[in-house]
């Protein structure tokens, strides 16, 4: 049959981006995960929160039934300690003598903590068995689960603890990514290691295996139909009515194992039976019923598909065909609770037999006209708990297999219209071992629009593990005044949902990710006719535009390729959003990078009177640019490439670039500018408290008013890159490169720093051009870094001949800043270090430090000092450093605990003539707040004392006492200190 492709799309798993670390999907998989890694703190939040430790997943096993099917005493014992209970149903279909074995040696020996670890990974869908496997038969391929975070608990009860950056500046990554340059990148594990919180860890393997690369294997290979017990090979006992096909238990064709034992598969309406799997019948169905909902496929259990190819039953082609006109909702495939999975196109190219699929490429489509006021979804899948952890997907390749996934809905009514919609993971396109994947959504609407819509993650197109190539394409047209969303990630009630820390796994969106050496493309064309806002990605945590995680090879070039792109043309006069996590307070990160693999780009056309921007994040975001933001300002609107609210991180090493220049549309029709200049144009706008660092290019062209870079009042700048605001060929020049970070153009005769509103600081490489400077200036700290010169110069930092109304700071008290005229007209930078015996008071520490730098020891401890701002800073830094800040405490802290131990013996004896048997326990809280050079500090103290007296005949008392005495206290740099003190 002939196949036409209108736009591509992927279907994601939920990534924690561990390096090829896949997490099983539900509850008991989550507890079974991190018992397994030692975590039980994070298991006890869970349980505290109403969790069930006897949750199950989709193959009715509870964590504890998992931890005996693979022979995981280990496991079992944490979990047994956690009030698992050893005698539920899914304890019938596990090896009874590991059963039996396991219960025997737990009931019998005491309790210990250790640690195991072994990860599994799903295999593709098969057709012909539904394996009895812990990792749940219908967990597709890595899907790994959002409430699986590592968290790491301080038990810590000082008030005075600080733990934030001591650099306010500094980027913190989520756990399980490092900082490499100014983007967080995930952390790589060697062979043979794991990813614990931020750290790599051996893999330890059970009592009877060992490690081979990454996965524990028996120390034995047992027959075909054994399994290694830990000590023994032992046959594999099935259930009732299951057969033992190899190693696995399997029900007849057609069945499924319930409790314990099999039962028919019951397919729900407008599908039909394969294998195992509830496949489409041909659908075109035009709403008999207009009062009520219409559905192509409702399933409230089984996993149905509209194509479903394999070598078994290979297929072409399937349609679900839906015209209505009632004013209820239509449902393309309608998925709810339990494990009923929605998939528009699965294909499998091979199966585990090696058997070769005859059609490895295969189409599904949903097409849906729809003129009613109802909602209209091509795909849907909604769940009750977070422990059906579940999948809404389009297009899935497995295997060399080749699939398309089209979506086209069109509908003029005024209700809200849905491509993908997942109460948890909504994906366009997927594809792992070789396997393509080629998604399309297209819609076209009066009312709101969402090409894919999730309440904890939303994905484009992706790769995680070894696929081929992946595409998916969102093509959305707004008609009316409702509001259009690419990707749309919102926060649901649903319990557990994203919860957990700041793992990249809560609450994310990519356009593109790419993992093991694939080319995936995701794809957004977004037009609005209306005057409806529109936004490329919105909501969540996390939003990237495009991500490559599979490294540079020997050839220095890129194991894999990701490649976002974000297109909107904007012809109502509406709100655009390339980018936009509005949340606030959630240290979000919001990422459109070019590095490694990865092409990110943002580009907008607007003809309208409203704003324009690339990318915006919400009070405490980081905002990351290393790709492209071009906005095509043709109106009077503003454009904005990045918008930074209060107290968030703009980073931008990246092309920003904002003109103004005719365009022609996808129907032929051209758009002109209202003039040749004209709207408002601002590179970044930060707002007060926000930090901004620009390394890249700001480029603006024909605006009629702007800045290149706007701070409000109290934000930050460190500009190091370079920047152009309606450059012309009389614009000062070097190298090529106009600067002009004040927005004032080619009239730009005095330049004043105060102007801007916040702080303004200049960086490496950076450089301003004016005729004349006044106000204040900052230099970077960072300059000084890494080295031990007495002075540093920042040669044509200053393009100007006035200079005498600038007053520079320097950011580091170790140096002062002054600028000194050059050979070009021009004015250096110069910061010249301040001897340590003018900074520290104490002269003892200040020839410590002198002497030490004009050796060059310890850079990194010089490195420490100059990140001081002020002089009461450095003293502070160097008594750390020496000590000086704690050791004082504990002669204090020693001296408190023996004044009031002394105090108690005293009472006894003065106070209690007549008893010469005297004993008990004193409680002493110690608090005490920083003050000067001495840090601050929460101490306890517990002791126990005791004593025994008696009297001479001339009156004389005397006895023999004894106390001991156990201090804990937490100081204000993070240290502890444990003490225990006879007397």
């Amino acid at each position: 049959m002939r196949k036409t492709l209108y736009g591509l799309k992927i279907a994601v798993l939920f990534l924690c981006l561990f390096p090829f670390q896949a997490k099983a999907a539900y509850f008991s998989d989550f507890v079974y995960q991190n018992a397994k890694a030692g975590n039980l703190l994070m298991i006890k939040k869970f349980l505290n929160k109403g969790y069930s430790i006897d949750a199950v997943n989709p193959d009715g096993m509870t964590a504890l039934c998992t931890a005996v099917y693979y022979k995981d005493y280990k496991v079992y014992k944490e979990l047994r300690s956690l009030g698992a209970n050893p005698a539920k149903e899914c304890m019938k279909r596990v090896d009874n003598q590991v059963k039996q074995a396991f219960d025997n040696k737990y009931t019998s020996s005491p309790l210990y903590v250790n640690q195991s670890t072994k990860t599994a990974i799903a295999p593709a869908k098969e057709d012909n068995t539904l394996k009895y496997v812990a990792g749940g038969a219908l967990a597709v391929g890595l899907g790994t689960a959002a409430v699986l975070l590592w968290d790491d608990d301080d038990d810590s009860s000082s008030s005075h603890k600080n733990n934030t950056p001591d650099d306010p500046n500094e980027i913190i990554c989520p756990e399980g990514q490092e900082l490499i340059g100014n983007e967080c990148h995930p952390i790589t594990c060697p062979e043979g290691q794991e990813l614990i919180g931020n750290e790599c860890r051996p893999i330890t393997c059970p009592d009877g295996s060992h490690l081979e690369g990454n996965e524990c294997v028996p120390d034995i290979s047992c027959p075909g139909g054994e399994v290694w017990n830990g000590t023994a090979c032992e046959p594999i006992i099935c259930p009732d009515g299951a057969t033992l096909v190899g190693n696995d238990c399997v029900c007849p064709t057609g069945q499924r194992l319930e409790g314990n034992k099999c039962v028919p598969i019951t397919c729900p309406e407008n599908t039909h039976l394969v294998g195992n799997l509830c496949i489409a019948d041909d659908i075109d169905i035009e709403n008999p019923n207009p009062g009520e909902d219409l559905y192509g496929i409702k399933s409230n259990k089984e996993s149905v598909f509209n194509l479903y190819s394999s070598p078994k039953y290979p297929d072409d082609e399937a349609s679900i065909v839906l015209k209505n006109t009632g004013d209820k909702n239509v449902y393309g495939m309608y998925g709810y609770g339990g494990e009923a999975e929605v998939f528009n196109s699965y294909v499998v190219g091979h199966n585990s037999n090696g058997d070769t699929n005859p059609i490895p490429s295969g189409t599904g489509n949903i097409k849906i006209t729809n003129q009613g006021s109802g909602d209209v979804y091509g795909l849907y899948s909604q769940i009750t708990d977070i422990t059906q952890y579940k999948e809404a997907i389009n297009a899935s390749g497995w295997n060399n297999g080749i699939s398309y996934g089209n979506i086209d809905i069109t509908h003029i009514g005024g209700g809200a219209n849905y491509g993908v919609f997942g109460d948890v993971r909504a994906y366009n396109a997927y594809a792992v071992y070789g396997g393509q994947a080629y998604g399309n959504i297209s819609i076209t609407g009066d009312g709101d629009i969402y090409g894919i819509s999730g309440y904890v993650a939303a994905t484009n197109a992706v790769s995680p593990f070894f696929g081929n190539k992946v595409i998916g394409n969102i093509n959305l047209h707004g008609t009316g005044n409702g509001d259009i969303y690419g990707m749309m990630v919102n926060k649901d009630n649903i319990p557990g949902a994203g919860a957990g820390g700041g793992n990249i796994n809560s609450w994310f969106a990519f356009n593109a990710y790419s993992s093991g050496g694939d080319d995936v493309t995701g794809a957004m064309n977004l037009r609005q006719d209306g005057n409806g806002d529109v936004y490329g990605m919105y909501g969540g945590q996390q939003l990237f535009n495009a991500m490559a995680y599979g490294g540079i090879n020997e050839q220095g070039t890129p194991n894999g390729t990701a490649t976002g792109e974000i297109n909107i043309e904007n012809f109502g006069n509406g709100r655009v959003y390339g980018m936009y996590l509005p949340e606030k307070d959630e240290k979000g990160i919001v990422s459109n990078i070019n590095k490694d693999g990865s092409h990110s780009e943002i580009n907008i056309v607007n003809t309208g009177s409203n704003t324009a921007t690339g990318m915006r994040g919400g009070q405490n975001t980081t905002i990351t640019n290393s790709g492209d933001i071009n906005i095509n300002n043709l109106g009077s609107g503003t454009a904005i490439g990045i918008y930074g609210e209060s107290n968030s991180k703009v980073y931008n090493t990246g092309n920003i670039h904002i003109y103004r220049s005719s365009y022609t549309d996808s129907d032929g029709v051209q758009h002109n500018p209202t003039g040749t200049t004209g709207g408002t144009a601002y590179g970044i706008y930060a707002e007060s408290g926000a930090y901004v660092e620009n390394g890249g290019t700001i480029t603006i062209e024909n605006a009629g008013a702007g800045k290149g870079i706007y701070l409000e009042k109290g934000a930050t700048l460190e500009n190091t890159g370079t920047i152009m605001f309606n450059g012309s060929p009389d614009s000062i020049t070097e190298n090529g490169n106009v600067l002009d970070v004040y927005a004032k153009g080619t009239a730009r005769a005095v330049a004043d720093f105060d102007e801007m509103g916040g702080e303004v600081v200049l960086g490496n490489g950076g450089r301003f051009f004016a005729d004349r400077f006044i106000g204040n200036l900052g230099v970077s700290k960072n300059l000084v870094m890494g080295s031990f010169e007495d002075e540093y110069k920042l040669s044509g930092a200053l393009q100007a001949k006035d200079v005498k109304a600038l007053k520079l700071n320097s950011k580091s008290a170790m140096f002062k800043a002054k600028s000194v005229k050059n050979d070009n007209g021009g004015h250096d930078v110069v910061l010249e270090r301040t001897s340590f015996n003018e900074l520290i008071k104490r002269s003892d520490l200040a020839n410590f430090f002198e002497n030490n730098y004009q050796e060059k020891n310890s850079q990194k401890i010089f490195d420490v000092l100059k990140k001081e701002e002020t002089t009461t800073g450095i003293n502070k830094a160097a008594h750390n450093l020496t000590g000086n800040d704690v050791l004082p405490l504990f002669e204090v802290e020693d001296k408190l605990v023996y004044n009031h131990l002394s105090r108690q013996f005293n009472d006894n004896l003065f106070n209690k003539p007549n008893e010469n048997y005297i004993g008990g326990y004193k409680y002493i809280d110690i608090s005490r707040d920083a003050e000067k050079t001495l840090l601050g500090n929460d101490g306890r103290v517990n002791a126990a004392y005791g004593m025994v007296k008696t009297k001479s005949d001339n009156g004389l008392v005397y006895g023999l006492g004894a106390s001991i005495a156990n201090l804990k206290s937490d100081y204000d740099n993070g240290s502890k200190r444990k003490s225990n003190t006879f007397g």
